[in-house]
């Protein structure tokens, strides 16, 4: 399928003076996976870096560009990028992690986030993938109550003895809720001292004793109600309202699943009972977490592909299926205990990375290929970051990389030249990227190691002419 990338994002425009820059593109989902069919629709994601007006500006940083058409594509800002990573986002980590042949793009500030991709791999892992696994249970089960016994019509107020408009104030009905949530809330173990993921995953569990023990969401309502001194006759309307809200919510999530499924998907949901691609990637999670936290080394596109597909053709009963998936996830707990992973993303690296990144693209360049050359003077210097919109001339960070990662013969050139003249703002711009680059583990996992070296001896012999 051909596209124009810059057509589905025109912020990415090379063309305009203030677009953002695109460093990092490749296919994701089934492709990726390897588990695509004839069938499959073809995924996108992406990495841009802010211009200056996303950086300056008083509006906040982009976050994501999200285009459904022609293709589903997802393009990052690099901040928002790096959080998600850091936060072990599995929909965000494997992106770091496809196979070459699934990248499309990478420009050289596109080497350096790959170059660094390990110090996101942590423990955390297994509370954000095995999170994801049990948000595929939850769809599964959702679905399959459709399918079995699906809602037949839309909720009326009547069915719940409620008048035809709420006799009850909306603000006063707001307020009431708002109270009671509030108190609900009170009695919720304080987690705030746990990172996001294992936080999520202990809300998680604590929610599943409850039920177990009959606590259910409503019961608790209740309680807090009483306990705030209201009436029972306006307790039993409040409870009247919010099961007919929940009713009508559940009737527009069922509607809106129905228009949007797919043919064959349905067709598979029909044949099995349940959801058969939710089955897959339930299955594809729980394993890859295992695996990573065993080995340290996060694979995506999977040697177990075949046997993935068969689940989503329906290998396995309803039963079977969650028997299957919990004895896998019954692993991750010991699998985290003698995991090689760190427990945690050094945030000072991830912070030099987005820094480093960010600096290296300056005010909107896509990294540059430069042919080999004599040394260039004062002017030339000057002109080649201009050339095609690229490095700001006071931005040394991309040829630093360039240099090192690859031996950039011109690269080196440039910053030889640089380093021999008096100038602290340069100067500082080659030994902050140098800084950066050894925190997340650019130098020494990509790079050359002569070229290091010579970067470690040239800075230092300039700055004493400084």
């Amino acid at each position: 399928m051909e596209f124009d990338l810059a057509t589905l994002f025109p912020a990415l425009n090379p063309e305009v003076r203030d677009s953002r820059t695109l460093i990092y593109l490749l296919r994701h989902g089934s492709h990726a996976y390897g588990t695509n069919t004839a069938s499959s629709d073809l995924d996108l994601r992406g990495v841009a870096v802010p211009c200056l007006e996303d950086i300056l500006g008083p509006d906040e940083d982009f976050g994501q560009m999200i285009s459904a058409k022609p293709v589903d594509s997802t393009v990052f800002s690099i901040k928002k990028f790096i959080k998600l990573a850091k936060d072990a986002n599995p929909n965000v980590l494997e992106l770091l992690f496809v196979e070459p042949e699934d990248m499309l793009l990478v420009t050289p500030a596109g080497e350096a986030l790959l170059a660094a991709r390990d110090i996101f791999l942590t423990k955390k892992i297994q509370h954000t993938f095995a999170g994801y696994a049990k948000s595929q249970i939850s769809r599964i089960k959702t679905h399959r109550r459709w399918l079995i016994n699906p809602p037949t019509k839309k909720p009326d107020r009547k069915d719940y003895g409620l008048p035809e408009r709420t006799i009850l104030p909306k603000d006063q009905l707001m307020a009431a809720v708002s109270m009671m949530t509030k108190k609900v809330e009170a009695w919720d173990v304080d987690f705030e001292g746990l990172d996001p993921a294992a936080r999520l995953d202990m809300i998680a569990r604590v929610g599943e004793a409850l039920a177990e023990m009959g606590m259910s969401l409503d019961n608790r309502y209740k309680a807090a109600g009483k306990l705030l001194g209201f009436a029972d006759n306006f307790l039993q309307v409040l409870d009247l309202e919010r099961k007919y809200k929940s009713a009508s919510d559940e009737w527009a999530h069922y509607e809106e699943w129905k228009a949007k499924r797919n043919p064959a998907r349905a067709a598979l949901e029909e044949q099995h009972g349940y959801d058969t691609k939710h089955a897959m990637h339930l299955v594809r999670l729980a394993l890859t977490c295992v695996e990573t936290l065993r080995t340290g080394k996060l694979k995506v596109k999977r040697d177990d592909a075949e046997e993935l597909l068969a689940i989503r053709n329906g290998k396995f009963t309803y039963d079977e299926l969650f028997d299957y998936a919990q004895e896998v996830m019954d692993q991750i707990p010991d699998a985290a205990a003698h995991s090689p992973l760190p427990d945690h993303v050094d945030d000072k690296a991830a912070k030099d990375l987005c820094v480093a990144i960010t600096s290296m693209v300056g005010d909107g360049g896509v990294g540059f290929s430069m042919a080999a050359s004599a040394a260039p003077d004062e002017t030339t210097a000057r002109a080649i970051p201009r050339q095609k919109r690229k490095f700001k001339p006071s931005t040394l960070s991309g040829y630093v990389l360039e240099a090192i990662t690859k031996g950039n013969t011109r690269a080196i050139d440039i910053i030889n030249y640089v380093t021999s003249i008096n100038n602290e703002y340069r100067m500082s711009s080659i030994r902050n990227a140098l800084t950066s680059m050894k925190s997340t583990g650019i130098v020494g996992v990509t790079g050359d190691s002569c070229h290091y070296r010579y970067f470690i001896a040239a800075v230092p012999a300039a700055e004493t002419s400084v």
